[in-house]
């Protein structure tokens, strides 16, 4: 990446003009332009060198110094040293990849890394020499998945993808052309703002579910925050009824690698594979109310031979139901509509608008969604060791 580099440093209390970026009485300073690139890179000759950018007219703000530096880099492509791979040929390598990713992570993961190399890498660089691949080609391959109108979100994921490519490339002394290309800025479109339930749009959704199999699948849902494949791969071991306890430990997958000898996880269908949860914070137990158990006692006795919690006449339930009776009783209620996932959000709305104290509530959501807080688990979590408890009670009340 290059260095953008200003003029010279501004102190406001002291009224100078410095050299570095902290002034000596501690103040902080303000970069002046104009403002000059300098970075390294492979010469027509093969030589790495310094190279410094000053612009014409000399650049007025940072982000046109970094247009500058990018527009320099695309027509002043680096020439790449030798490599010492097998082969240049992007389609060996990436097969290679393939078959390495496949051992090393979990089939969902490789399944969407395949999606986005499919989708949109190899048609463009298939029949490329990756040792030839310039920073210039990989500027002007991000510009095109921003024409191609992607958002940002799934631009970055791409991006990503493609630069773990590269990364695993090292071991074959290959460069990485990534490293002098700036990502998409995240600030490039509005952050799409977060669709939930409140618990009286609910509380009417609700009351139109007349079927107790469907009543309990969606009061799961919401007054838990787990995912759709948790509570799909759920059986009634899983549930402690005397300490009104949820395991969480696995999920249900439709994501599949149909190549490999041996797929991860339990083959429940042709579509479906019951597999460990997403991350390492997705293993967990958490309490639900009393309403809820009810819900649970009432379903076990009318399904006792079902493997599944939620799995009713069928071996499971598949999203496809989940998410087709979840549209039909919205229709119904005529409450706004959601996604299934958004229960999650929902449910995390309902626990920070109880009223108890807002770090207590981070903690228990971080736990009861199988997320991370880092800093309120590590920093503060051993400090509300019954808010998990407390937070239970007042949904006792409510409910």
């Amino acid at each position: 990446m290059p260095s953008i580099i200003p003029k010279a440093y501004f102190c406001s209390k002291c009224k100078i003009e410095i050299k570095k970026k902290t002034c000596d009485c501690g103040a902080k300073t303000k970069p002046l332009p104009p403002y000059t690139v300098r970075f390294r890179w492979i010469n027509e000759n093969g030589v790495e060198e310094h190279k410094r950018l000053t612009g014409e007219p000399p650049w007025q703000t940072q982000s046109g110094a970094q247009r500058g530096y990018e527009e320099w880099i695309a027509a002043h492509p680096s020439v790449k040293k030798k490599s010492t791979a097998k082969t240049f040929n992007f389609l060996p390598l990436y097969e290679e990849y393939k078959a390495n990713l496949r051992a090393t992570v979990k089939e969902s993961s490789y399944v969407m890394y395949l999606q986005r190399f499919e989708g949109y890498i190899v048609p463009e660089f298939r029949n490329a020499k990756v040792n030839e691949i310039t920073s210039a080609d990989i500027l002007k391959w991000q510009n095109s998945l921003t024409n191609a109108g992607l958002s940002v979100g799934y631009r970055k994921s791409i991006r990503s993808a493609f630069n773990h490519f590269f990364s695993y490339l090292k071991i074959y002394g290959i460069e990485n052309p990534f490293l002098m290309v700036k990502g998409f800025k995240g600030s490039a479109e509005k952050k799409k703002e977060m669709n939930f339930w409140t618990k009286e749009e609910f509380d009417q959704f609700i009351a139109y579910v007349n079927n107790v199999f469907y009543k309990t699948v969606f009061s799961f849902l919401y007054l838990t925050g787990c995912r759709k494949g948790e509570m799909c791969a759920l059986q009634w071991s899983d549930i402690n009824f005397t300490k009104r306890e949820v395991n969480i430990h696995a999920t249900l997958s439709k994501a599949t690698d149909k190549n490999r000898e041996k797929n991860e996880g339990e083959m429940l269908s042709p579509l479906y594979r019951l597999t460990t949860p997403k991350t390492e914070n997705s293993y967990r137990k958490i309490l639900i109310p009393t309403r809820l158990i009810e819900y649970l006692k009432e379903l076990k006795a009318l399904y006792p031979a079902s493997r599944f919690v939620f799995g009713g006449n069928s071996s499971f339930m598949s999203f496809n139901t989940l998410e087709h009776a979840f549209d039909r009783y919205i229709k119904i209620s005529g409450v706004k509509k959601i996604h299934i996932h958004e229960l999650r959000h929902s449910h995390a709305s309902l626990l920070i608008n109880t009223g108890l104290n807002q770090l207590s509530v981070i903690y228990v959501i971080a736990n009861r969604l199988g997320d991370t807080v880092e800093m309120v688990l590590k920093t503060y979590g051993h400090l509300f060791p019954n808010a998990q408890r407390e937070i239970l009670d007042r949904l006792e009340f409510d409910f």
